[in-house]
């Protein structure tokens, strides 16, 4: 069986050496292909999805009342509401399993479908970003919802570094002067 493989390789290598022109020509054009495909493939860890949901995390100065961030929220719903491709949305704000303090929220924008929309999520996101600064003393940071994630944690940027030690003193010295504060 060995010798059979390496009689099959001094014919493959004969061939290549026999048509040297061709040989070139198909590692160029290989490269180009692979050039191409580099820039046009969309980069990321997982390309983006639009599954008809967005998702939303608010945040408010953290002086602010319940009372006040219940306002500021239902501003942000009136604005999110007037747009053409939101069919409802849901509104959470409040310490609760997902945000740690009172004041940050969360909302859930459902998309009507999209022969409805004739617009990806990404695009009714960026829409929705000029119109949701007007409302001031609030942000709101938004993300379309994936099929396939690799955490649970609700955050407020698609992607979150985590780093973690057992031993803390450890964890300290490593992350000394280039972790904020």
């Amino acid at each position: 069986m060995f010798e059979t493989l390496i009689a099959q390789y001094s014919r493959t290598l004969q061939w290549i050496l026999c048509h040297e022109i061709s040989t070139l020509l198909v590692a160029a054009a290989t490269l180009l292909l692979a050039i191409y495909l580099y820039v046009v493939i969309p980069k990321g860890f997982f390309p983006t999805q639009d599954v008809g949901i967005i998702q939303g995390i608010s945040q408010a100065p953290e002086s602010i009342s319940f009372h006040a961030m219940s306002l500021k929220q239902q501003e942000l719903a009136k604005v999110i509401l007037q747009d053409p491709a939101v069919a409802s949305l849901s509104s959470f704000i409040g310490v609760d399993g997902t945000n740690a303090t009172l004041n940050s929220g969360r909302i859930q924008i459902n998309l009507k479908p999209f022969a409805a929309r004739h617009v990806d999520a990404t695009t009714v996101i960026d829409r929705l970003k000029s119109k949701l600064q007007q409302v001031e003393g609030i942000h709101l940071y938004l993300q379309p919802i994936q099929d396939l994630t690799v955490d649970d944690r609700a955050s407020r940027n698609q992607f979150q570094y985590t780093l973690e030690d057992a031993d803390q003193a450890e964890l300290d010295t490593w992350t000394r002067g280039w972790l904020p504060s």
